[in-house]
């Protein structure tokens, strides 16, 4: 009981130093995720662009941190990445780096994903993304999206 306390209070610790210093490495994984959702079809809409900055943008942790150019800059960067085939690996590198970090920012950043590929209806490529996103966040995508 206490070492769940414990563990509970280091969790909101850490969630709360990483709003107020900014947290890198979930605007990495988010902006990724959104970036190769929006390439599954080997197209990028500007409605899903714009989906990936309002919902990124939305997030409590990302909100506190940072401004909205920062943000942009952090989606545009992930989107040339996901032009290619090894930047695409790369953007999977960022999401899998959310692998240590606790269930509830590893299921945000799955479900930013998942608004991004709802523009529209979520296609079969989408969802083969999403599905390899969820593996390389460790959660249960198929739960998230129900």
């Amino acid at each position: 009981m206490l070492g769940r306390m414990f563990e509970k209070l280091m969790g909101d610790t850490g969630r709360a130093i990483r709003t107020y210093a900014g947290d890198k490495e979930f605007l990495a994984a988010a902006a990724s995720l959104a970036a190769n959702v929006t390439w599954a079809d080997g197209e990028v809409e500007e409605k899903e662009i714009k989906k990936s900055k309002q919902v990124i943008s939305a997030n409590p942790i990302i909100k506190a941190s940072y401004q909205p150019f920062e943000v942009e800059k952090a989606i545009n960067e992930a989107l040339d990445r996901g032009e290619t085939r090894s930047g695409r690996m790369q953007n999977q590198r960022f999401i899998e780096a959310m692998q240590a970090r606790d269930l509830k920012d590893r299921e945000d950043v799955f479900l930013i994903g998942v608004d991004v590929a709802d523009v529209g209806d979520i296609g079969d490529d989408e969802k083969k993304v999403l599905m390899k996103g969820a593996e390389l966040l460790g959660v249960d995508g198929v739960a998230l999206m129900g």
